[in-house]
């Protein structure tokens, strides 16, 4: 599997764009040119997948001293359950391997529409070597559960982390914070 920067990879930088597009809500994304712009000054790595020059899959990690925040990940939707999910994940910890790698996940609420799909999508998590951490994650209004595969994320760790990458009224602007509810 080949690995490219977002930012370097003009020729899959619109599918990769369109997979962003068609794999988060609305109410989830942050501006396409934000995300290229925090990339370019270095908080952040936006990488594309490549399988025999296809796009295969896109991650979105924001980067500090202890921590790596996977904040958009997704597999083309043709290829979904072929193994790349897991794969990419593997890649992803390698890469990291220095850091707290975690993410957010969307809340196993049984009367959201997905419920069943957040299940799976927990599950998979879980086989690739994350686990569940104490706390939620708020982002643009949308609660979230916090997985990782290390150790915990405190709230004063996010705070750096997301400040760090967008600064504080952009953070403030979408309502990113970190809840620890023990």
């Amino acid at each position: 599997m080949e690995i490219k920067r977002v930012v370097d990879a003009l020729h899959y930088r619109n599918t990769v764009k369109r997979l962003y597009y068609e794999a988060f809500p609305k109410v989830e994304r942050f501006p396409w040119r934000i995300l290229l712009k925090n990339e370019k000054k270095g908080t952040s790595e936006f990488l594309v997948f490549l399988e025999a020059e296809k796009v295969v899959g896109m991650s979105y990690v924001i980067t500090g001293e202890e921590h790596a925040y996977l904040f958009y990940f997704a597999i083309n939707k043709d290829l979904r359950g072929s193994g790349y999910g897991s794969k990419i994940l593997k890649e992803l910890q390698n890469r990291y391997q220095s850091k707290n790698l975690f993410l957010a996940r969307e809340v196993l609420d049984p009367k959201a529409e997905n419920y069943e799909c957040r299940v799976k999508r927990k599950s998979f998590y879980e086989r690739n070597g994350f686990h569940d951490l104490p706390g939620h994650i708020m982002e643009a209004k949308v609660t979230f559960d916090i997985m990782g595969n290390k150790g915990r994320v405190f709230p004063e760790d996010y705070k750096k982390l997301v400040t760090t990458w967008g600064g504080r009224f952009m953070i403030k602007l979408m309502g990113l914070k970190l809840v620890i509810n023990d």
